[in-house]
């Protein structure tokens, strides 16, 4: 999620509740998939998980919660955008 419309841009500081394991309804959580880490919107759809980003030069994809491997880190509670000092 870095730049254009989305919430979280590029050296956005996130506070991540990280004793949320598992899917609880769509948000925005923090996910490993097999070696990748991402900070993306989740939504479930029956046997899988829509992973969305804000931004749209991604595409969304799919993560089927049988066969591939999804640890969700935490959910994103607070996201503070740069706040620089002119």
């Amino acid at each position: 999620m870095d730049g254009g419309n989305s919430r979280i841009k590029n050296g956005s500081q996130i506070i991540v509740d990280t004793s949320v394991k598992e899917y609880i309804n769509d948000g925005i959580y923090a996910i490993r998939i097999e070696n990748a880490l991402f900070v993306k919107r989740l939504q479930y759809m029956p046997g899988k998980l829509l992973v969305k980003s804000d931004n749209p030069i991604y595409q969304p994809f799919e993560v089927d919660l049988k066969t591939d491997s999804v640890n969700i880190i935490g959910a994103v509670v607070y996201v503070m955008n740069d706040m620089s000092c002119i």
